[in-house]
């Protein structure tokens, strides 16, 4: 049936064939009759040529031709089939990928719209006033964040905000005087100790937060805006604080014994009695800082701008300070046995110059102490010359203190400081740059 619709549906196939029988007929009467004279004078063959060789001929050339004519017009045909079969698959694989993504663009709607029925449930629980319920918003906001690239920085922003809010009331920071609330504990660990590689390289801001005695040993806070913050007798230990800003930040009696503090900004902050062993500071500004009584031990303060800050009773042996910026220096009764000072002095670079540019500034430069300051203590300042310090810590201080004690201003080193001057080599600067670029490239870029 196929066939003949096929022939129906197409004349010049139907010609062909019909001359290719036409023709099997007249092969038929030429072969069967003995006589077919009348069929050599219509196809116009003379008898006195070999007529039946010369009908044959015709008619096999007639039929050769008509059946290249047809096996072309299916060759044709076949063509043209697979070009629609073809068309038709892809036009159908088209549909299907235009389907698929109104599918997926419907599955992303319906995902965002779940998003956002997340972020505002864990949002609405921050606001309840029971512990619980609000640590459990502030988990899905952590939750939302890491399975949402896109969500990160809102969720660390909205967080942040929430330990501010809270750290910030009053009646919070009189029942937390000393010791952070479990929920700010949590989250504290949470975002920036166990869980830091979701927030990387994002700004934090936990400017003002009441932060005292909070547990942060080995947390990443680099770049974080502390400006502000309480952080005494906070543990900090091996804490990330590179290029943090610590702008008179609160961290007497902190721990932050080998803390990352490259380049931070510690501008007139107060570190009285705090344990800095082996803290890393170079390149940091320590300006104006209060640090009385603050053990310095064996610490890294090489290229440190040391202007106006207030050592007293410091515990400094070992400490590198080699190309730091000393001016008014306040270091009566600090321990100053093997402090390196070499190339340590007046410095030409300001706050923007690299901490490479500072240290090679000073290569083979003698150590300048001239501005280091002794005695000039007046017998009724000694209690604000050690604000902030303890009552017990004070009282020892003050007997050694007491030889100081309406004494004229002095300049200089002691005789028996045991510090060690001089200058330092390019070999020796160069060794430092590299430790320092170093640490500083393991600092993720700031993505905010």
């Amino acid at each position: 049936m196929n066939f003949f619709f096929k022939i129906k549906e197409n004349p010049l196939l139907s010609l062909l064939i019909i001359l290719l029988i036409l023709l099997g007929i007249v092969f038929v009467v030429v072969m069967c009759f003995e006589d077919p004279k009348k069929i050599f004078k219509l196809l116009g063959v003379s008898e006195k040529e070999q007529p039946k060789y010369e009908v044959l001929k015709f008619l096999g050339i007639s039929m050769g031709g008509i059946l290249i004519a047809l096996q072309a017009l299916m060759s044709y045909k076949r063509a043209k089939a697979l070009e629609d079969t073809a068309k038709a698959q892809a036009d159908a694989a088209n549909a299907q990928a235009n389907a698929a993504q109104a599918q997926a663009r419907a599955n992303e709607n319906t995902e965002q719209g779940l998003r956002q029925e997340r972020l505002k449930n864990a949002i609405e629980h921050l606001g309840y006033e029971k512990d619980s319920v609000r640590l459990g918003g502030a988990y899905e906001l952590f939750h939302l964040a890491e399975d949402n690239k896109d969500l990160r920085k809102t969720a660390l922003d909205i967080l942040c905000a929430h330990i501010r809010q809270t750290t910030g009331e009053k009646e919070y920071q009189e029942k937390h005087e000393s010791k952070p609330s479990e929920e700010v504990q949590s989250l504290l660990t949470l975002l920036f100790v166990q869980n830091h590689e979701v927030f990387k390289g994002l700004r934090i801001n936990l400017q003002g937060s009441c932060l005292n005695g909070a547990n942060l040993r080995n947390a990443r806070l680099q770049g974080a805006i502390l400006t502000g913050a309480y952080l005494q007798k906070a543990k900090l230990d091996g804490a990330h604080l590179q290029r943090a800003n610590l702008v008179e930040a609160y961290l007497e009696k902190a721990s932050l014994s080998e803390a990352h503090l490259q380049e931070a900004d510690l501008f007139y902050v107060r570190m009285q009695e705090a344990y800095l062993k082996q803290a890393r500071l170079q390149g940091a500004c320590l300006r104006a800082g209060f640090l009385q009584a603050a053990n310095l031990d064996d610490a890294y303060l090489q290229g440190v701008d040391l202007r106006d800050v207030r050592l007293q009773g410091a515990y400094l042996p070992g400490v590198r300070l080699q190309g730091t910026r000393l001016s008014f220096l306040y270091l009566s009764e600090a321990t100053l046995s093997g402090a390196k000072l070499q190339g340590a002095g007046e410095q030409s670079w300001t706050s923007s110059t690299p901490f490479a540019c500072r240290i090679r500034q000073s290569i083979n430069k003698e150590s300048d102490v001239s501005r280091l300051v002794f005695g000039d203590i007046e017998p009724a300042g000694v209690d604000l010359v050690f604000e902030g310090v303890s009552d017990e810590k004070k009282k020892l201080i003050r007997e050694r203190l007491r030889p100081h004690i309406g004494k004229p201003m002095s300049y200089g080193l002691p005789e028996d400081s045991d510090a060690i001057t001089g200058a330092y080599t390019e070999e020796e600067a160069e060794k430092w740059i590299a430790e320092y670029e170093k640490a500083m490239s393991e600092v993720p870029k700031d993505d905010s």
